[in-house]
């Protein structure tokens, strides 16, 4: 599991250093005030751009056991570490439902 958070990392550094280039030629794209050929260019650099630049290549990973964290948006945690500290008392303004 250890791999598959280093690698979530570095897609998320990849992510980020790429995030402004991409607004920007996704702006230019987009505007039909300026002319065709350089709105092409910028699709070209666009779609040049890494792969890892996407976001959605990004996984929410769990902190503690780096399994997938999909159903929790406000913890990050995977279902069963969730479950795990909840039980326990861990996690301050949650309590058990009876």
């Amino acid at each position: 599991m250890k791999k598959l958070v280093y690698k979530d990392i570095s897609k998320r550094k990849t992510v980020s250093n790429y995030l402004n280039k991409k607004t920007i030629l996704k702006g230019i794209y987009n505007n039909s005030c300026l002319s065709t050929f350089i709105r092409w260019k910028a699709l070209d650099s666009l779609v040049n751009l890494p792969k890892n630049a996407s976001l959605t290549r990004v996984k929410s990973r769990c902190i503690i056991t780096g399994k997938n964290s999909k159903n929790n948006k406000f913890y990050r945690f995977s279902r069963l570490t969730f479950l795990r500290l909840a039980r326990a008392g861990s996690i301050s303004g949650l309590r058990k439902s009876t």
